[in-house]
């Protein structure tokens, strides 16, 4: 079975038999990946940072005829800790994290997901607003997969659009649902959100948590 050396981010952990975890990793070369942990124990701190979500680490596997991967060797790179000296930051990652469970198929190739992710979680810890990157990475994460197109006009005709539905811009005229309006200044933000790749772009304006919400919303028609 082929040996595979790369970076991960643990998405989630499951004990087993007391004494072991089954581990969810997001990885560089072969997306949503499972491994087997053996051994959890007070005297082994570093299996219990690896299976805190969010940490990342460089981890070595072999593949095996079952959906869960071999575990040959793993060395944490970046522990979670700094997320967790503040709740929004805590709060935006998970965020991303859960994303992320709800989306990747096992063994998708994400590369270009996986970098956003890294780079999105580099930033997240030294900015005062996380939650913008963390709705940021939801519509990226929506474009990636072709399921969003943000437009100031209607994805079927040059009306101005008002809403989205099902990842389209809709006008008065295509919409179905009056529940979930933006006005003009919103929808510029989520454009900015979704298309700009300059973080200073995407701090310009503080992200509420009314608009927070709508963007979970919008992220939920496709993944629930």
């Amino acid at each position: 079975m082929e040996i595979i050396s790369t970076q991960a981010i643990t998405l989630q952990s499951t004990l087993y038999k007391d004494k072991h975890a089954i581990l969810k990793l997001f990885t560089e070369k072969e997306g949503v990946i499972s491994v087997m942990l053996y051994g959890l124990s007070p005297k082994k701190p570093i299996l219990f940072s690896l299976a805190s979500p969010i940490t990342r680490s460089q981890v070595t596997y072999k593949r095996t005829s079952k959906d869960i991967c071999q575990l040959i060797d793993a060395q944490v790179t970046v522990s979670n800790l700094p997320f967790r000296k503040d709740l929004s930051t805590l709060r935006s990652a998970s965020l991303m994290i859960k994303a992320l469970l709800l989306s990747q198929l096992p063994h998708k190739k994400a590369k270009k997901l996986f970098s956003l992710c890294v780079s999105y979680l580099d930033k997240m810890p030294t900015v005062d607003h996380a939650p913008n990157l963390a709705a940021s990475f939801l519509l990226k994460l929506l474009l990636h997969e072709g399921l969003l197109k943000i437009s100031p006009t209607c994805n079927h005709c040059e009306n101005p659009s008002v809403t989205i539905e099902s990842g389209e811009s809709l006008c008065h005229r295509h919409m179905t649902s009056s529940k979930n309006l933006f006005s003009s200044e919103e929808l510029s933000q989520l454009f900015t959100l979704a298309y700009s790749r300059q973080y200073d772009d995407l701090f310009k304006k503080k992200l509420n948590a009314e608009m927070l919400d709508r963007v979970k919303k919008i992220f939920h028609e496709h993944y629930s």
